[in-house]
Parts: structure tokens; C-alpha cells; sequence
């Protein structure tokens, strides 16, 4: 396991089925820090966002941002990866088809996939927030 503030540490890696594997950490208590959740935050967020507490002005942003933090912590890296299957390409399409990436202020990093089907566009949240999860699609 790489997550964490002591180094590298003992996991394990499960295949689930095709195409989908888990990771789990055995060593848990390396991802904590002596000084507390309080400043297992402080350093996620100076890493993650390249900020403080105090850079961040609105209170909804970091109302999100807090949110993100207890999402992705409360996991201690048990995760679950699944291939993705890219649409395919065509040269009738303006834009191709594929992972998209984007940054929007307190959801950070947003990855979406664009399809087409006939003459309708498809947009696929591969990357969930606190808003809107992984998975819905927009037309």
C-alpha cells in the first residue's frame, strides 16, 4: 500500500472478476498521523489541493471539500478498479470520443467519457463528488 504518511506498507490485491481487481490495506494504522485527523486534513489538503484552510474563503467549498476528505479517507485504500472500455473512433465525429478531464474549484479533478450514439451526444461520470457519483450520464 503506498497511501499514507509512513511509507510504503504490506496490502493485497484480489481479482474480483474480468476486468476488476481490490486493493486492501494490511497496515492500516500507517495511514493516521499522530497529530490527529485534524492534521491528516491539513496535509491532505495542502497535497491534494496545493492550499490551506485559510486560502479557502467559501464555506460551501470547503464545506466540499471537507466531504471529499472524510469520502476518500474513511476507505483506508480498499478500493475496487474496473477497465474501462473506450467508445470507438470515427473520423464523422468533431470530437472523438474518449476520457475527458476537467478541474471545477472544490470538486477537483472530474473525469468524463464521451460517447456517441447516431447523432446524440453521451457524457459518462467516470469520477464521482459528494454531488453527483461516478456513473450518471448526461445526453
Amino acid at each position: 500500500c503506498m497511501y499514507g504518511y509512513k511509507g510504503p506498507h504490506s496490502g493485497h490485491i484480489q481479482i474480483v472478476k474480468k476486468d476488476e481487481f481490490s486493493t486492501k490495506c494490511n497496515q492500516t494504522d500507517h495511514h493516521r498521523m499522530s497529530g490527529g485527523r485534524q492534521e491528516e486534513f491539513r496535509t491532505w489538503l495542502r497535497e491534494e489541493w496545493g492550499r490551506t484552510l485559510e486560502d479557502i474563503f467559501h464555506e460551501h467549498m470547503q464545506e466540499l471539500i471537507l466531504m471529499k476528505f472524510i469520502y476518500t479517507s474513511q476507505y483506508d485504500n480498499c478500493l475496487t478498479y474496473r477497465r474501462i472500455y473506450l467508445p470507438p473512433r470515427s473520423p464523422e465525429y468533431l470530437i472523438q470520443p474518449g476520457l475527458f478531464k476537467g478541474t471545477y474549484g472544490s470538486h477537483g479533478l472530474e473525469i468524463v467519457m464521451l460517447s456517441f450514439h447516431g447523432k446524440k451526444a453521451e457524457g459518462t461520470k467516470i469520477t464521482g463528488d459528494p454531488n453527483i457519483p461516478a456513473g450518471p450520464q448526461t445526453v
